[in-house]
């Protein structure tokens, strides 16, 4: 997953002066008011075992939640027993700003959604609370620049789309339904299953998660995501959880050749590396949607001429607290006891499982060698 500050690098350069007389968030209530008429029709999206019921008019957000969820989208009976989360979305200012409006649960802070996705890095956050605000109106603006990116009360908010990282919309609307399952662990981490158990790859941003991942799919086991993996920490067992893949240039799956040839790449991000965005369902085969047990955890830590698996046993001497505790989804309401308190949960969770450090080699033999683990 792409860092704050390199997701920045694609928000498209904000205008030195507002068009406007007024600017936008000096005219909140206005705006609100504007669009008292719900929107109709949007889709439904199944992440872990919640849904996220979207109902816009607008092809903004569904675009760019179906680019990158497009897997997750669900078209079965929703049952009364998944829970969800219910907003709306409505364009507004020739699309500058999206209106997001959560309608269930009720009590959704949409401020506080905000915050847990903005607020970093907690000792030079990139986005703070601003002193200023009008008719119970929180608004949050750029460390750097001073200028508002979101202004919300109670459940809605206003999103200035130039001004934050690209993906925020997505990521706003999507948080909110990782936070009211408590039940599950949700972390930036890659998962696959292979012979009916499951595993997890855990590594920073361009670790080789992705490459790993889909070199096994390609492989006909079971590829469950490369991005987020979601855990039953009562079971540990492993929830798919498939979005749009990013890969990178450099050496990947033979048999996913074609499609790295003949897709189109994104332009160069803020490191300087394209990426191409892969609709893991159009080249891989659906996984069963059947959790699996988890079986196995491996660490990426470098990569190597030939891969290599050291057995660990994962105490909190072995585990750096900062790196496994980033692996972690930050979701909204996660106070300070709760996140030590997830931390906890997963350090428990990888001791019912065999943890390894594995040096990444060429993904063919990486993959041999993670198919000859599971077979012993």
């Amino acid at each position: 997953m792409p860092t704050l500050r390199a997701a920045l690098a694609s928000v498209p350069p904000p205008e030195v002066q507002e068009r406007d007389a007024e600017p936008w968030w000096n005219r909140l209530s206005a705006l609100h008011s504007e669009t008292s008429r719900p929107p109709t029709g949007g889709w439904d999206f199944r992440f872990g075992d919640a849904l996220l019921q979207v109902a816009s008019e607008a092809q903004i957000p569904m675009k760019e939640l179906e680019d990158r969820y497009g897997d997750c989208a669900f078209s079965g009976t929703p049952s009364a027993h998944n829970p969800r989360v219910s907003c709306s979305v409505q364009m507004l200012e020739s699309g500058r700003l999206a209106l997001v409006q959560f309608a269930h649960p009720p009590a959704i802070d949409a401020f506080g959604v905000a915050e847990a996705l903005l607020k970093h890095p907690v000792d030079k956050p990139l986005f703070s609370e601003s002193a200023t605000g009008q008719d119970g109106w929180r608004q949050m603006v750029s460390t750097q620049t001073g200028h508002t990116v979101l202004a919300a009360c109670g459940p809605v908010a206003l999103i200035d789309r130039q001004r934050v990282p690209s993906e925020f919309l997505v990521d706003f609307m999507v948080n909110p339904v990782l936070a009211i399952q408590r039940q599950l662990l949700f972390l930036h981490a890659a998962s696959v299953g292979i012979g009916g158990a499951g595993i997890l790859v855990i590594g920073p941003t361009g670790s080789g998660k992705t490459t790993t991942a889909l070199t096994l799919g390609a492989r006909g086991h079971a590829y469950y995501g490369d991005d987020m993996a979601a855990i039953r920490t009562a079971t540990t067992e492993l929830l798919v959880f498939r979005t749009t893949a990013s890969v990178r240039p450099g050496p990947h799956a033979r048999a996913l050749s074609h499609h790295l040839e003949s897709g189109q790449w994104d332009p160069p991000h803020a490191d300087g590396v394209p990426r191409l965005r892969l609709r893991v369902a159009q080249v891989l085969p659906a996984a069963d949607p059947a959790p699996l047990p988890l079986r196995r955890a491996l660490f990426l830590r470098g990569f190597a001429d030939a891969p290599g698996l050291v057995p660990f046993a994962p105490t909190p001497e072995a585990l750096s607290p900062l790196a496994l505790n980033n692996a972690l989804w930050l979701a909204w309401g996660t106070t300070p006891q709760r996140r030590l308190l997830q931390f906890m949960l997963f350090v428990r969770l990888l001791a019912r499982v065999r943890c390894a450090w594995l040096d990444v080699g060429p993904p063919e033999a990486t993959a041999d060698l993670i198919e000859q683990t599971m077979e012993e």
